[in-house]
């Protein structure tokens, strides 16, 4: 496959001994992110909220008898907004149609919240349930992601971890150290 924004791509045939290798034309799924010769997210997605769509519906259906906002909260926070969110820097959506699609998730979770919990809201308005729920939008938070790292890029302040600091190390800061004396 050809990554390029062109509409014409240089097609150069890739051979290995004498067998040339087959391209792929439509799209490649490598990381659980799915990639298409001209870098459009579109079907990406489409694909994470059919994901997300299921994986809510099956959180639904476990908690229809749950009362507690916080349960309810910790269960979408913990597996149904991370599978929109993977990989979002890559993928941001750039078109109203894309970012739509994804708060599409969120605004259905928000209604069966407001069912559930017996919070009022008008119609397709569900601002009151998410403050309710201390959530905001999806595009909020990925906002929110990019300015941290490009804050943490313009100030020097992005850690990187190195062999030495993936292995506990008894002299750091938040280990107590015995007196000495």
């Amino acid at each position: 496959m050809t990554f390029t924004r062109s509409r014409t791509s240089l097609v150069f045939p890739y051979h290995l001994r004498d067998t040339v290798i087959s391209r792929c034309n439509d799209f490649v799924l490598d990381l659980g992110f799915k990639f298409t010769s001209n870098l459009d997210p579109s079907l990406h997605i489409e694909m994470i909220c059919c994901s997300a769509l299921r994986t809510l519906g099956f959180v639904m259906r476990l908690a229809k008898d749950f009362g507690l906002k916080s349960s309810l909260r910790a269960l979408y926070c913990s597996i149904v907004r991370p599978i929109l969110e993977y990989g979002a820097v890559i993928w941001d959506p750039h078109t109203a149609v894309n970012a739509y699609q994804l708060e599409r998730v969120q605004r259905r979770f928000f209604r069966f919240a407001s069912y559930l919990l017996g919070i009022d809201c008008p119609p397709h308005d569900y601002a009151p349930v998410a403050t309710n729920l201390g959530l905001v939008t999806l595009a909020e938070r990925r906002c929110n992601f990019d300015l941290d790292d490009r804050d943490g890029l313009t100030h020097h302040s992005v850690e990187w971890l190195d062999a030495k600091q993936m292995t506990p190390n008894p002299m750091s800061d938040n280990v107590q150290q015995p007196d000495e004396g």
